[in-house]
C-alpha cells in the first residue's frame, strides 16, 4: 500500500479516537455541571406560608432543658400599642389572652438561637370565634443599621397557628415558623420576602401559654456576643380585622432609649 494513503488513514483512525474521547469527556463534564447545580440550589424563595408541604418540626428537647437556655429575660409592661395599630376592629385592637404578651425569653445553644413568647392566656386548640390565625413575629435588625434590609430589618420570623376550616382546631401541620433572612434594603414587604427562607422548629403552642422556637445562627448570619436590634410582637386575626387582637412587645425600662419602648438593643448570649 502506499505509504502516504497509509499515513492518511492512520490520521483519520487518529482523530476519530480523540474526537470519541472529547465527547465523552464533554458529556460527564456537563452532567457534573447539572448536578452541581441542582444540588446547590438555594433555599426556595417567596414560598407561600400555607403550602401543605411546608411543616415546621418539634424541637427535639424537654421544657426544662430549654429553660436552662433561656438567659435574658423581657417583662412585657403595657398593651398601650394595640390601640395605635392599624386594620383593628373601632376603638383599637382587642386585648386577647392568648396573644397578650407577659414575657420574652431569649438564649442560644449548640448553634441555635431560642425565643420563647409566654402570654396571659392559653392557646386554645379549638377555635374561638372570630379567630381565624394566630400570629407571633420577631423582628432582628442585625447591623444596627436602620437604612438597610426592610426598614431596618435583617431577619424576620414569622409563626402561624391557623384553624383547619373543617375541624376548626390546630393541629402540627397547621404551625409554621418561617424565616427569612438576607432580606434586601426595599421598603416593599412583597420584595423583603422574596428572599432565603427556612423553616424553623417549635416547642408549646396550642394547649398551653408559651411558644418556643429555635434557627440555625450561622445559616442565618448571626453569632453569639454579636449586638442586635430586637422587636417582637403577637396577633389574631379575623375574617374582617387582621390585628382583631395585638400586643407589642414593651419595656421602657431595658429598651432603645429615645424609641416607643418596643426596640431592644441585645447582645445574643
Amino acid at each position: 500500500m502506499n505509504k502516504k494513503i497509509l499515513a492518511i488513514i492512520l490520521v483519520i483512525i487518529a482523530s476519530t479516537l480523540i474526537l470519541g474521547k472529547t465527547l465523552n469527556i464533554l458529556e460527564r463534564f456537563q452532567g457534573t455541571q447539572e448536578n452541581v447545580g441542582f444540588e446547590e440550589n438555594p433555599p426556595p424563595e417567596g414560598e407561600n406560608i400555607d403550602n401543605e408541604e411546608i411543616k415546621s418540626t418539634e424541637i427535639p428537647l424537654s421544657e426544662q432543658e430549654i429553660e436552662n437556655i433561656l438567659t435574658i429575660h423581657i417583662i412585657d409592661e403595657t398593651d398601650e400599642e394595640a390601640a395605635e395599630i392599624d386594620n383593628a376592629p373601632p376603638g383599637g385592637a382587642v386585648s386577647w389572652p392568648p396573644v397578650n404578651i407577659t414575657k420574652v425569653s431569649i438564649g442560644t445553644y449548640e448553634g441555635y438561637l431560642y425565643v420563647k413568647f409566654e402570654f396571659l392566656g392559653e392557646i386554645p386548640v379549638e377555635k374561638e370565634e372570630p379567630i381565624e390565625m394566630i400570629s407571633f413575629s420577631v423582628e432582628i435588625d442585625a447591623d444596627l443599621n436602620y437604612n438597610t434590609g426592610w426598614h431596618g430589618t435583617d431577619i424576620q420570623i414569622a409563626v402561624h397557628l391557623k384553624y383547619d376550616e373543617e375541624t376548626h382546631i390546630i393541629e402540627p401541620g397547621d404551625i409554621d415558623v418561617t424565616v427569612w433572612y438576607n432580606i434586601p434594603t426595599t421598603e416593599d414587604e412583597d420584595e423583603a420576602h422574596n428572599t432565603d427562607i427556612i423553616y424553623g422548629e417549635y416547642k408549646g403552642g396550642p394547649g398551653t401559654n408559651y411558644f418556643i422556637f429555635r434557627i440555625p445562627m450561622n445559616v442565618v448570619g448571626l453569632h453569639s456576643g454579636q449586638q442586635i436590634y430586637f422587636s417582637a410582637g403577637a396577633e389574631a386575626s379575623s375574617p374582617e380585622y387582621h390585628h382583631y387582637a395585638f400586643d407589642g412587645l414593651r419595656s421602657p425600662q431595658i429598651s432603645v432609649p429615645g424609641t416607643d419602648g418596643s426596640l431592644f438593643l441585645l447582645t445574643i448570649p
